[in-house]
Formats: structure tokens, C-alpha cells, sequence
């Protein structure tokens, strides 16, 4: 899949198991290389990390931001931090990858406006050609 969208994508992973940074990041390096997508990555082992750099941020109107969170997490867990996260940037795209997959879990993530809701351990392949996918249909509505 070629990427034909200008808009940059900003995939950011919230998860407290650092061994998933490298491993995304592969499947991240591939999509580049096959989408010639403009993909910046970014991990934070805790929220907490996650909520001072969107403090720090200033949104670029060239960019899609997709922020993945796992939901069992020290200090706070992925729900709370969801629901804080879009409060305060609605134009995030959510995504909750975890191993709490219960069909109680699905809901509470689908009734927080996640577009996604993949269980561990996840394909990244799948997970990143999602995102694409929604980041290209996002360029042709807008």
C-alpha cells in the first residue's frame, strides 16, 4: 500500500513493557519503507511520560496522531488515561492494545471512541496498516 497523503503520522505507544518498542518499531521501519508514509514513533513506558509530551506539543494542522495504549498500567490505567487524553486532544486517534480482551473491555474502549481494539500479543503488521488505512480515508474526507 502506497501512502498518497502529506499529512504526517505520529503513532505513539503508551505501554509499560519497553521489550514492545523495539518490536513495533520493526514493523514501523517496514511501513515507511512500503508506504513511503512520512511516520514519526514515539514510546512512553508510563502515562504520565505520554501526557508531558502532549504538554510540551504543539499540534501541526499536517498531522495524524495516533496514540496505542495498553490497558493494565502502573499509576494509571490505560481507560483513565484515554478518557483524560481525549479530553484535552479530541483530535486523537485512540487505539487499545492489551491482553484484557473481554468483550467488557471492547465496549468501554468503543464507547471511548478507540478505532481499534487489538488483543495481545497483536500483529504490529495489522495494527500499522490500521492506522494507515485510517489516516489515508481521514485525507480523502477532509
Amino acid at each position: 500500500m502506497i501512502y498518497q497523503d502529506s499529512k504526517k503520522i505520529t503513532i505513539i505507544m503508551v505501554d509499560d513493557e519497553p521489550g514492545l518498542r523495539d518490536v513495533f518499531d520493526f514493523f514501523i521501519e517496514q511501513a515507511k519503507k512500503d508506504s513511503k508514509a512520512d511516520i514519526e514513533f514515539k514510546y512512553f513506558g508510563c502515562s504520565r511520560a505520554c501526557d508531558d509530551y502532549f504538554a510540551s506539543k504543539e499540534r501541526g494542522e499536517k498531522e495524524n496522531i495516533f496514540v496505542i495504549s495498553d490497558i493494565n498500567m502502573p499509576e494509571r490505567d490505560g481507560i483513565t488515561f484515554i478518557k483524560e487524553l481525549v479530553s484535552r486532544h479530541p483530535y486523537v486517534n485512540t487505539i487499545f492494545c492489551t491482553a484484557y480482551h473481554s468483550d467488557a473491555f471492547r465496549r468501554v474502549c468503543a464507547e471511548l471512541g478507540a478505532f481499534a481494539f487489538f488483543a495481545k500479543p497483536a500483529d504490529y503488521a495489522i495494527v500499522v496498516q490500521k492506522i494507515l488505512e485510517s489516516a489515508q480515508a481521514a485525507s480523502l474526507v477532509a
